[in-house]
Protein backbone atom coordinates (compact mmCIF):
# COMPACT_ATOMS: atom_id res chain seq x y z
CA UNK A 1 0.00 0.00 0.00
CA UNK A 2 2.89 2.34 0.76
CA UNK A 3 4.41 1.72 -2.68
CA UNK A 4 1.05 2.58 -4.27
CA UNK A 5 0.94 5.74 -2.16
CA UNK A 6 4.43 6.64 -3.37
CA UNK A 7 3.49 6.06 -7.01
CA UNK A 8 0.16 7.88 -6.99
CA UNK A 9 0.84 10.88 -4.80
CA UNK A 10 3.20 13.79 -5.13
CA UNK A 11 3.37 14.04 -1.33
CA UNK A 12 2.60 10.59 0.10
CA UNK A 13 1.07 10.46 3.56
CA UNK A 14 1.93 7.70 6.00
CA UNK A 15 -1.31 8.04 7.95
CA UNK A 16 -3.34 7.52 4.78
CA UNK A 17 -1.41 4.37 3.90
CA UNK A 18 -1.84 3.07 7.46
CA UNK A 19 -5.56 3.88 7.30
CA UNK A 20 -5.97 2.00 4.03
CA UNK A 21 -4.06 -0.99 5.35
CA UNK A 22 -5.59 -1.30 8.81
CA UNK A 23 -9.05 0.31 8.64
CA UNK A 24 -10.83 -2.98 7.81
CA UNK A 25 -9.28 -4.54 10.92
CA UNK A 26 -10.73 -1.78 13.08
CA UNK A 27 -14.37 -2.15 11.95
CA UNK A 28 -15.51 -4.94 14.30
CA UNK A 29 -13.70 -3.57 17.39
CA UNK A 30 -15.08 -0.12 16.58
CA UNK A 31 -18.69 -1.31 16.56
CA UNK A 32 -18.16 -3.31 19.76
CA UNK A 33 -16.63 -0.26 21.41
CA UNK A 34 -19.47 1.98 20.22
CA UNK A 35 -22.01 -0.51 21.61
CA UNK A 36 -20.12 -0.55 24.87
CA UNK A 37 -19.88 3.23 25.16
CA UNK A 38 -23.22 4.30 23.68
CA UNK A 39 -25.49 1.61 25.11
CA UNK A 40 -24.00 -0.11 28.14
CA UNK A 41 -22.48 2.96 29.78
CA UNK A 42 -25.75 4.87 29.37
CA UNK A 43 -28.24 2.16 30.36
CA UNK A 44 -26.37 0.75 33.35
CA UNK A 45 -26.45 3.93 35.52
CA UNK A 46 -30.20 4.33 34.94
CA UNK A 47 -30.83 0.74 36.01
CA UNK A 48 -28.53 1.11 39.00
CA UNK A 49 -30.34 4.32 39.94
CA UNK A 50 -33.65 2.47 39.97
CA UNK A 51 -32.21 -0.18 42.30
CA UNK A 52 -30.80 2.48 44.63
CA UNK A 53 -34.11 4.38 44.59
CA UNK A 54 -35.94 1.22 45.61
CA UNK A 55 -33.77 0.88 48.72
CA UNK A 56 -33.50 4.57 49.62
CA UNK A 57 -37.06 5.92 49.51
CA UNK A 58 -40.64 4.80 49.44
CA UNK A 59 -40.86 5.39 45.72
CA UNK A 60 -43.31 3.78 43.36
CA UNK A 61 -40.74 1.14 42.33
CA UNK A 62 -41.93 -2.36 43.18
CA UNK A 63 -39.83 -5.29 44.30
CA UNK A 64 -40.20 -6.94 40.88
CA UNK A 65 -39.05 -3.81 39.05
CA UNK A 66 -36.05 -3.56 41.37
CA UNK A 67 -35.18 -7.20 40.66
CA UNK A 68 -35.47 -6.65 36.91
CA UNK A 69 -33.29 -3.54 37.19
CA UNK A 70 -30.68 -5.48 39.19
CA UNK A 71 -30.74 -8.22 36.56
CA UNK A 72 -30.29 -5.53 33.89
CA UNK A 73 -27.25 -4.18 35.74
CA UNK A 74 -25.77 -7.69 35.86
CA UNK A 75 -26.48 -8.25 32.15
CA UNK A 76 -24.91 -4.89 31.29
CA UNK A 77 -21.82 -5.80 33.29
CA UNK A 78 -21.59 -9.21 31.59
CA UNK A 79 -21.90 -7.54 28.16
CA UNK A 80 -19.25 -5.00 29.11
CA UNK A 81 -16.85 -7.71 30.25
CA UNK A 82 -17.44 -9.82 27.15
CA UNK A 83 -16.94 -6.82 24.83
CA UNK A 84 -14.26 -4.73 26.50
CA UNK A 85 -11.36 -7.16 26.85
CA UNK A 86 -11.56 -8.70 23.35
CA UNK A 87 -11.77 -5.19 21.87
CA UNK A 88 -8.71 -4.06 23.80
CA UNK A 89 -6.75 -7.16 22.80
CA UNK A 90 -7.70 -6.68 19.15
CA UNK A 91 -6.76 -2.98 19.14
CA UNK A 92 -3.43 -3.72 20.83
CA UNK A 93 -2.78 -6.42 18.23
CA UNK A 94 -3.56 -4.00 15.40
CA UNK A 95 -1.32 -1.40 17.03
CA UNK A 96 1.56 -3.88 17.14
CA UNK A 97 1.00 -4.70 13.48
CA UNK A 98 1.05 -0.97 12.65
CA UNK A 99 4.27 -0.54 14.62
CA UNK A 100 5.83 -3.48 12.78
CA UNK A 101 4.79 -2.03 9.43
CA UNK A 102 6.30 1.36 10.27
CA UNK A 103 9.54 -0.23 11.49
CA UNK A 104 9.69 -2.25 8.30
CA UNK A 105 9.35 0.92 6.24
CA UNK A 106 12.13 2.58 8.25
CA UNK A 107 14.43 -0.43 7.84
CA UNK A 108 13.77 -0.49 4.09
CA UNK A 109 14.59 3.22 3.93
CA UNK A 110 17.78 2.67 5.96
CA UNK A 111 18.86 -0.09 3.58
CA UNK A 112 18.41 2.22 0.58
CA UNK A 113 20.63 4.98 2.01
CA UNK A 114 23.68 5.86 -0.01
CA UNK A 115 27.18 5.17 1.25
CA UNK A 116 27.83 8.89 1.78
CA UNK A 117 24.84 9.31 4.08
CA UNK A 118 25.66 6.09 5.94
CA UNK A 119 29.17 7.42 6.59
CA UNK A 120 27.73 10.67 7.99
CA UNK A 121 25.35 8.89 10.39
CA UNK A 122 26.22 5.82 12.40
CA UNK A 123 23.97 2.79 12.08
CA UNK A 124 23.69 2.65 15.87
CA UNK A 125 22.30 6.18 15.87
CA UNK A 126 19.65 5.19 13.31
CA UNK A 127 18.67 2.15 15.39
CA UNK A 128 18.55 4.31 18.54
CA UNK A 129 16.27 6.87 16.89
CA UNK A 130 14.07 4.07 15.56
CA UNK A 131 13.75 2.40 18.96
CA UNK A 132 12.84 5.73 20.57
CA UNK A 133 10.14 6.30 17.95
CA UNK A 134 8.81 2.76 18.44
CA UNK A 135 8.54 3.39 22.18
CA UNK A 136 6.59 6.56 21.47
CA UNK A 137 4.21 4.57 19.28
CA UNK A 138 3.69 2.13 22.18
CA UNK A 139 2.76 4.99 24.48
CA UNK A 140 0.12 6.28 22.07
Amino acid sequence: IWTNELKCKERPKLWLALFKAFAPSFIIPLFCYLFEECFIRIVQPFLLGRVIRYFSTDDDITYGEACWSAAGVAICMACFISCHHPVMIQTMRIGMRMRTACCSLMFQKALRLSRVSVNQTAVGQIVNIMSNDVNRMDEV
